[in-house]
């Protein structure tokens, strides 16, 4: 047979092959990472809404910060502030059961917040 068909075939089937592992039924699935070019965006659709991390044990992290997994409290239940004494917001009140210097470090542990800041 044709040497030059059978490259051709050999190129077809391991674009073939790429492909199938990118796509898979319900999802892209990349094996490097993803770069967009500048001035370029995420659009999300306006129905439903769209997750980034699916569950508590996923990793997430930002600006160059170690991803970790979700913060957790006790008390998560709503947001409700707690006063630890008389009417005003202190280091001990708590809203949900979070204090503001837990959630302050959350957000710094995982890069939204920047932690050399005095």
């Amino acid at each position: 047979m044709n040497p030059e068909l059978e490259l051709m075939k050999a190129e077809l089937a391991d674009l073939k092959e790429k492909f199938e592992r990118l796509q898979k039924s319900d999802r892209y699935v990349f094996e490097r990472d993803l770069e967009l070019q500048t001035g370029r965006n995420i659009q999300l659709a306006t129905d439903t809404g769209t997750k980034i991390g699916t569950g508590i044990d996923q990793k997430l992290g930002f600006y160059g910060e170690t991803p970790k997994v979700q913060a957790t409290v006790a008390n998560t239940s709503n947001a409700a502030f707690t006063e630890d004494s008389g009417t005003t917001v202190n280091v001990e009140s708590t809203f949900g059961g979070w204090r503001i210097k837990e959630v302050v470090q959350a957000l710094i542990n995982i890069g939204i917040l920047d932690g050399t800041a005095d």
